[in-house]
C-alpha cells in the first residue's frame, strides 16, 4: 500500500512539515490496525508491505480511515493511496531502517500516481483476491490505463459506503481523459464506416458493403503477436468490446508473417485479399480461395484457421499507420474487413480509397491513440 500526499510539492516548507506531522499522528492513532511488515518513508507519503495473511478488507477499510482522518486534519490536507498485490524485497538497510524494492513496489507507486485527491485505487491483481461480492461491489469497472515505460494496467477505483456507495472524490483525471479519447477514437471509426459507403470511396451502400473495423496493435506480453485492441466497429452493430466475434491475435513474427494484418504491420504497407466467393454457399471453396489468394501474396495462412474464422468476410484490407513525423515504427493496423467481395472496384480504386484513408489515420488517429496510451 502507498499514501502520498496530495500537491506536496507545491505547498510551503511549514505546510509541508505541518502535513508530515499529521500524517504521522494519523498512523500513530492507526498503529493497531496497520500490522505492517516493513514501512518506507517516501518524503511526502509511505510505502507499507503486508502479510499476505492480512485480509484485503482490512486494507480498504484501512485507506479509508487515512482518507477520512486527513479530512478532518490541522491543517486538512489530501492523500491518494494505492493497492497492489505484487512481489517485493524487503529488509534493513545500513541506516537501521526498513528498505523495499522490487516490481510489487515500483507498480504500486504508479497505481497510486492515477489518483488525484482522496482516491483509493487498486490494481486488478488485487481486485481478484477479494472473495466478498459486497467487498468487490465497492469498485468501479476496470479501467486500462498507461503508466511508466507505456505499460498498461487494469485498474479500479474505490467506492465510499459510507456515502452511500459514491466515490470518494470525482473520478480520477487521467481515467475521465482516457474516456473522453475512447469516445474520440470510436467516433472516428464510425466515421470510416460511413465515408467507405460514399461514392468517392467504394459507392457501396452500408447495407451491402457490411463493413467491421478493427484496430490491431502490439501485445504486451509477445511483441511478436498483434492483438485486437478495444477499438472494435461493426457496422450494424456499433461499438463492440473486442472479445465478442472479434478476431484475436495475429502473428508478425514469423516468416512469411501470418495473414494481412501481420504483413501490413511488417512492411508498412498496406494488404489487400478481396472477391472472395460466397462462404455460406461453399465454404471448401471459399477456403481454398482464401489460401491461394494468401499465397500470392506471400502470406501465411492454415486451412484450419481459416475454418475457424466465426466471421468470413469477402474481402480484407489492413492499412499500418503511425502518428505523422514519428520514425519509432508502425503504432497500429486497421483491419477493415467486408461481407461484399469489392469486386466491381478496379486496383486503382483500392489504391486511391487506401491511400486517403492512410493519411487521414497518420495524421488523426495515429496521434490519439499515443495519447490515450500516454494518459
Amino acid at each position: 500500500m502507498l499514501c502520498d500526499i496530495v500537491a506536496f510539492s507545491e505547498k510551503t516548507e511549514r505546510d509541508q512539515v505541518q502535513c508530515i506531522q499529521e500524517l504521522d499522528r494519523i498512523l500513530a492513532d492507526l498503529n493497531g490496525p496497520l500490522s505492517h511488515d516493513y514501512v518506507n518513508c517516501t518524503g511526502d507519503g509511505f510505502l507499507a508491505v503486508f502479510r499476505v495473511a492480512v485480509g484485503p478488507e482490512h486494507l480498504i477499510n484501512l485507506c479509508e480511515k487515512i482518507v477520512d482522518a486527513c479530512r478532518t486534519a490541522n491543517p486538512v490536507f489530501a492523500v491518494r493511496l494505492g493497492i497492489h498485490r505484487g512481489d517485493f524485497k524487503a529488509g534493513i538497510n545500513v541506516f537501521g531502517t526498513s528498505h523495499i524494492i522490487g516490481r510489487g513496489a515500483n507498480e504500486v507507486a504508479r497505481i497510486a500516481s492515477i489518483g488525484d485527491q482522496s482516491h483509493i485505487i487498486v490494481s486488478e491483481t488485487f481486485f481478484d483476491s477479494l472473495d466478498s461480492p459486497a467487498l468487490k461491489g465497492r469498485f468501479t469497472a476496470p479501467f486500462q490505463v498507461s503508466v511508466k515505460h507505456n505499460r498498461l494496467m487494469e485498474v479500479r477505483v474505490c467506492l465510499n459506503p459510507s456515502t452511500g456507495g459514491h466515490l470518494n472524490a470525482a473520478i480520477p483525471r487521467r481515467i475521465r481523459l482516457l474516456a473522453q479519447m475512447d469516445d474520440r477514437i470510436f467516433r472516428e471509426l464510425e466515421g470510416y464506416i460511413e465515408a467507405l459507403s460514399l461514392n468517392d470511396f467504394t459507392g457501396i451502400p452500408v447495407s451491402e458493403l457490411k463493413a467491421r473495423l478493427s484496430i490491431f496493435i502490439p501485445s504486451q506480453e509477445n511483441r511478436k503477436v498483434l492483438v485486437c485492441s478495444s477499438y472494435h466497429v461493426h457496422y450494424s452493430k456499433g461499438r463492440k468490446p473486442a472479445e465478442q466475434n472479434a478476431p484475436r491475435l495475429t502473428r508478425y513474427g514469423t516468416d512469411p508473417p501470418e495473414g494481412t494484418i501481420g504483413k501490413a504491420f511488417v512492411t508498412g504497407e498496406a494488404q489487400c485479399l478481396r472477391g472472395l466467393p460466397d462462404p455460406e454457399v461453399d465454404e471448401d471453396a471459399y477456403v481454398r480461395d482464401v489460401i491461394a489468394k494468401a499465397m500470392q501474396e506471400g502470406l501465411s495462412l492454415q486451412p484450419e484457421a481459416v475454418r475457424a474464422w466465426q466471421r468470413k468476410a469477402r474481402s480484407f484490407i489492413a492499412i499500418p499507420f503511425r502518428a505523422a513525423g514519428d520514425s519509432a515504427g508502425e503504432t497500429a493496423v486497421l483491419c477493415i474487413d467486408a461481407r461484399n467481395p469489392l469486386s466491381s472496384l478496379s486496383d486503382s480504386a483500392v489504391l486511391d480509397i487506401v491511400a486517403r484513408l492512410k493519411e487521414d489515420l497518420d495524421n488523426e488517429l495515429a496521434w490519439d491513440l499515443l495519447i490515450r496510451r500516454s494518459k
